[in-house]
């Protein structure tokens, strides 16, 4: 199928980009088990419907999939955010529903994605571990324990 086509629900199939993929697999650590399946649909689902062009907010599934932009939003399954100065690229995965992802990509003072992200801060929960401090501004994260039966 051509990089530029249509599904049969009338919208645009493509790839990620590049630039795309390597800020969504960012969320997604090599190293911890429950992330492997989602780098994998990652790497291999396409675009197939956008619900805001303009917030870069779009469905991944396979080419044969239909959006269905009736459906309310997943639950989000990981994000994190990429700062420099007052530029904020702000990324977040929901949970797949229906074999779709639904993804939302938000530039605040950033035009597009820049090829290099090295010097620009990064921070998402995927790597986070409980009593360590919040991995996008250093600050105290507040834990609350659950008890079993009020005990």
């Amino acid at each position: 199928m051509e990089e530029n086509s249509l599904n049969n629900n009338n919208n645009f199939i493509r790839a990620l980009t590049p630039k795309e993929k390597k800020l969504l697999l960012a969320l997604l650590p090599k190293n911890k088990k429950g992330y492997a399946e989602y780098r994998s649909k990652i790497n291999n689902y396409k675009i197939i419907g956008f619900r805001d062009k303009k917030r870069n907010n779009f469905f991944l599934g396979s080419e044969n999939s239909k959006s269905d932009l009736t459906l309310s939003s997943a639950q989000v399954f990981a994000c994190g955010s990429y700062k420099k100065y007052e530029k904020e690229i702000y990324v977040v995965i929901h949970q797949e529903l229906e074999n779709k992802i639904e993804i939302d990509i938000s530039l605040d003072g950033v035009d597009e994605i820049p090829d290099d992200l090295s010097d620009w801060t990064f921070g998402s929960y995927s790597n986070w571990i409980p009593g360590k401090k919040a991995p996008n501004d250093n600050s105290q994260v507040r834990e609350i324990h659950i008890i079993k039966n009020g005990r």
